[in-house]
Parts: structure tokens; sequence; C-alpha cells
């Protein structure tokens, strides 16, 4: 893909939005945010969940190429190998609600979590790349969410965090018995 933005540009950007995001970096790590590498024009955050035992819950490779001419863009990774993962085999679910509205008395939830036809996932999301240039958010051009706080790596941090970990509250576990074979010969 052709390069927008002077590659210093970004730099410039990205080094001010990683240098913000380490000057609170205390609060972040108590919550479970963790910056683990920061080489323009890339950070990898993973997410984990106080649960006894921790649950690493996702990695985030959050993209700063042309930023902010574009939005920045977020691939949801295995935090060990830093591999893209796949919508299956993803650990929570990215919804949030919508408050009653036009009559309906209750909440609605939405899924952020979208998969495009190879079961890659991303979230769909203003303020963010794979949002912006998918061909149902034409409409919503990112120049008009530039500047007032969305795509900033701030914003894309607690969203990922707010929508993807926060409504964790623990393990569940689920007994699978199956039959998993047959002698040749039954006992006659």
């Amino acid at each position: 893909m052709a390069k927008y933005v002077d590659p210093q540009v970004s730099r410039i950007k990205f080094e001010a939005e990683i240098s913000q995001f380490k000057s609170n970096q205390g609060e972040y790590i108590k919550r479970g945010i963790w910056l683990l590498k920061d080489a323009y024009p890339t950070a990898l955050v993973v997410f984990a969940k106080a649960l006894n035992p921790v649950a690493v819950i996702f990695g985030a490779l959050i993209d700063f190429t042309d930023y902010d001419l574009r939005p920045l863009s977020v691939t949801l990774v295995n935090p060990f190998t830093q591999v893209p993962l796949k919508s299956n085999e993803l650990m929570t679910h990215f919804r949030r609600l919508i408050p009653p509205q036009g009559g309906v008395p209750v909440a609605t939830a939405q899924e952020l979590l979208q998969t495009h036809s190879d079961n890659k996932p991303f979230i769909c999301l203003p303020g963010l790349r794979e949002y912006h240039e998918h061909p149902a958010h034409t409409g919503d051009s990112w120049l008009l969410h530039r500047g007032l706080g969305e795509g900033t790596f701030h914003f894309v941090v607690e969203n990922l965090y707010h929508y993807g970990v926060e409504g964790i509250v623990g393990y569940g576990m689920a007994i699978n018995i199956a039959i998993i074979g047959f002698q040749d010969n039954p006992i006659e």
C-alpha cells in the first residue's frame, strides 16, 4: 500500500503517543494493560485480567503507518507469538450496550468484533482504520473524527480494554464426556 505521510512525521506522532502512555504506565500495568514493545511503526499491547490465576486475554499490534492522516490499525494477535488471531481463537467478545432508544425499553448489544471472509477479526469502531476503510462505513470518513480524541493510542487502548477485558468476571468450566473408541471384540 502506498505511503501517504512522511514516515518521520508519523514517527514523531508515534513517539508522542507512546510517551504519553508511558507517563501513566504504572496505572495501566495495574489494570492489566502492558506495553511490551514499541518500535515504530508498531506497538504491542497485551491485555490481561486479574483473575486467579491471572488470564492473558489477547495482544494487539497497533500500527502507526500514515498516522494520523489515516487512523491507527489494530491487529489482534497471540501475545506470545504475535501471530494474528482468527475469530475462533479469541477468548473474549467485544460487545457494547446501546442504551434504550426510540421506544425500545431495553439496551441492546452491538457486536464490535467483526470477521472478514478469511476468519480474520477486526474491531468495528470509529477511530480505527479497519472501521473507516470498511465498505459499510464509506460515509463516515476518518477526517470527520480526526482531532476529536478518537483514534489516539490512548483511545484505542482504552476501548480495547473496555470492550474486550473489563466485562470478564471469572472463569467458567465445561466438561465434555464422549466415547472415544470401541473394543473390536465385545465381551461374549
